[in-house]
């Protein structure tokens, strides 16, 4: 997950990669020869990512935001919605003969 937050006019690219997630997809898979497939899906997203951005001040050159200073309350960005994707598969099928190709 990527973007940016703006405080105060000044912009902050954030980005979040330590979250939890999970999505629920139905789909169908439709083989068009012995070489190619196609491959449609939709489904629902949901996913919990806490939040990090670039600093120059920072010693390891990321900071987060915290919701609660005192007790360490990271900002976590809630994050779900539905999805749809279509794909092309091509397959290297050959013909074997005794563990090789001809």
């Amino acid at each position: 997950m990527s973007g940016h937050i703006k405080l105060s006019n000044t912009t902050y690219n954030i980005s979040g990669n330590l979250g939890t997630g999970f999505h629920i997809a139905t789909g169908l898979d439709w083989v068009i020869s012995k070489r190619f497939m196609a491959s449609a899906r939709v489904g629902q997203r949901f996913m919990t990512i806490k939040e990090s951005h670039a600093s120059s001040t920072s010693t390891t050159d990321y900071s987060t935001f915290y919701v609660n200073p005192p007790n360490k309350d990271l900002l976590s960005v809630k994050w779900n919605g539905t999805y749809a994707s279509l794909g092309l598969s091509w397959s290297f099928y050959g013909k074997m003969k005794y563990g090789r190709p001809e």
